[in-house]
């Protein structure tokens, strides 16, 4: 772990105002710390502040937004916790060089973890580069909110009726010689059928990736588990990204029998299918024999 303490600054474009506190990182492999002490905010208006962490890209700063601090009274004691899922995409952990907090009439405030000369002035937000669904993604799952946030909205949802493993395709009898894996695509919606533990990978940005470039994801059973399969091309930073995302193993494509369009065939490079096991499910107790 790597620990520092770094003063907080009011900024006037790339000009230091003055010195309004301070902030304590503790910086892991996969997790940082970061508290937030400061006094004196000049605020006339709503009590609160805009909280992001920032990158720096040439003269610019990149910011990722975190949350909103209520009720400042003027003086704040905060502490913000993020991981690597919070910062855009996985990559972005490690580029992390400050935090910056930013009130309603738009006065800017900010601690940069090698105190260069920044700009916050010069700020942009970071927009993850997805592909843009060509219909609508319906919602998850019907009568659902579409962004399960926590413990509570799960509890809420209505589960599936429909067995977890009637949702292999009994069309797809795929138990041959060469073909290991039984598999049938699914739709964002029916990830209704998962067990309640996993319905939070509809919001799974990992997910939404592959879904959004390939209009699917894939339920495959070997026979003994259930694994859901995110579709994309295997190279060693997506395998990266996926694993931080929760999709550590990769299944090629030659090993699944399953119908592909041709945006899905790619002949000089990996296609296949980013895998994470369906925590819960019930284990398929009857098996196609192959002749």
């Amino acid at each position: 772990m790597q620990r520092f303490i770094r003063y907080l600054y009011e900024y006037e474009q790339a000009r230091r105002l003055r010195n309004v506190g301070f902030v304590k990182v503790e910086q892991e492999d996969e997790v940082c710390t970061v508290h937030i002490h400061g006094k004196g905010f000049r605020m006339k208006g709503e009590q609160r502040l805009e909280v992001s962490l920032f990158y720096l890209d040439g003269e610019e700063c990149v910011g990722i937004w975190q949350g909103t601090v209520e009720n400042m009274n003027p003086a704040i004691n905060y502490q913000l916790r993020y991981t690597r899922e919070d910062t855009g995409v996985p990559e972005n952990f490690e580029r992390i060089d400050g935090i910056l907090l930013e009130d309603v009439d738009g006065r800017r405030y900010a601690a940069v973890w090698d105190d260069r000369p920044v700009n916050p002035g010069r700020m942009r937000f970071f927009k993850p580069v997805l592909p843009q669904p060509e219909e609508p993604v319906p919602p998850f799952p019907e009568n659902t909110p579409e962004e399960i946030t926590d413990l509570d909205d799960m509890e809420k949802a209505e589960p599936s009726q429909q067995p977890l493993h009637d949702a292999v395709s009994e069309d797809t009898d795929l138990w041959g010689m060469d073909c290991p894996y039984r598999c049938t695509k699914m739709q964002r919606q029916d990830l209704a059928k998962l067990p309640r533990c996993e319905w939070k990978l509809a919001n799974n940005r990992f997910l939404l990736h592959g879904y959004y470039n390939y209009h699917h994801v894939v339920l495959i059973d070997d026979g003994n588990e259930l694994r859901l399969g995110v579709p994309g091309i295997y190279h060693p930073q997506e395998a990266r990204a996926a694993e931080a995302f929760g999709f550590p193993e990769f299944i090629e494509v030659e090993n699944i029998e399953i119908d592909r369009s041709k945006e899905e065939e790619h002949a000089d490079e990996r296609f296949g299918y980013w895998c994470r096991k369906v925590r819960g499910a019930c284990r398929r107790t009857t098996k196609v024999d192959s002749e």
